[in-house]
């Protein structure tokens, strides 16, 4: 079977075609199966590590609003029991833990259980549940402060 990674794609795209690689340089013509290949095979490479992924949700705010890695990409680094973290790209107090929640919701569909964590260099697993029931208090603050809809 051969193998595909993304330098070979890229390769033998035209140049014009090249940015499609990058799914918001070209949100139109973004395709993640005609790169789903070099993604299933990097993916194979990290889950033999053992080392954690991160969903970010800072994507929202992106030319093509979805978390990173999409949908597809996550049920793939589920099926692969890829560890997983959630990160906002919080460059502003109003930013952190934005849109946990929902980062939530798409981690439970693509088949994730537990949400990791880590603490001196070390990985813990917690609840998908436990995560969410932790981001109560912080949905309460944002009520009574009406402050945004971080953990929507």
């Amino acid at each position: 079977m051969p193998t595909h990674s993304v330098d070979s794609i890229s390769s033998t795209w035209p140049s014009r075609r090249k940015q499609y690689l990058i799914k918001n340089a070209s949100p139109d013509d973004w395709i993640f199966e005609s790169i789903k290949p070099a993604i299933a095979e990097a993916l194979d490479r990290i889950a033999a590590t053992g080392v954690a992924m991160e969903i970010n949700t800072s994507g929202l705010n992106k030319a093509l609003p979805e978390m990173n890695p999409g949908p597809e990409m996550l049920a793939m680094m589920a099926e692969r029991e890829i560890p997983i973290v959630i990160g906002s790209d919080s460059h502003t107090p109003r930013r952190v833990a934005e849109n946990f929640l929902l980062a939530l919701d798409e981690l439970s569909d693509a088949g994730y259980e537990n949400v990791s964590v880590f603490r001196e260099r070390k990985r813990s697993d917690i609840p998908i549940q436990t995560v969410r029931e932790s981001l109560e208090p912080f949905r309460q603050l944002q009520a009574a402060f009406d402050l945004p809809d971080f953990a929507r």
